[in-house]
């Protein structure tokens, strides 16, 4: 499976790179640790082609928007599917495709707007 977004989209994974390390300097610091993790997980996403459970999970990042789809991640996530059966492939296909179409376009919109408030990650970084 790969990107709903080509190379050359200024949502291609790639190019939302780019475009956080151009304005990354003048994010507040939650935005630039919400944006940056977003990003890692989409550029993984991204490699993974064949395994759609796993792209599914890694493209999960706004449990809030998604209550149906909620579900299928638990269920994939905490035991209550079995690994690559022929149940629910249809869902976790188009789930997954929905989340690599929208993770894109809340990345961009994010880094478009560093001046809104933006709260601390639930897990910040921890220095050692």
């Amino acid at each position: 499976m790969n990107s709903f977004y080509k190379s050359g989209d200024p949502l291609y994974p790639e190019a939302l790179k780019q475009k956080q390390r151009e304005l990354r300097d003048g994010f507040p610091l939650p935005l630039t640790l919400r944006v940056h993790r977003a990003l890692s997980w989409l550029r993984r996403a991204e490699n993974e082609k064949d395994d759609l459970d796993v792209r599914f999970i890694l493209l999960w990042i706004l449990s809030i928007l998604f209550d149906r789809l909620y579900v299928l991640r638990n269920q994939l996530v905490h035991g209550g599917a079995t690994w690559d059966s022929g149940a629910n492939r249809n869902q976790v296909r188009d789930g997954a495709s929905l989340l690599g179409c929208l993770l894109p376009v809340f990345i961009d919109l994010m880094m478009d707007n560093p001046d809104a408030e933006w709260a601390m990650p639930m897990y910040p970084v921890v220095e050692e």
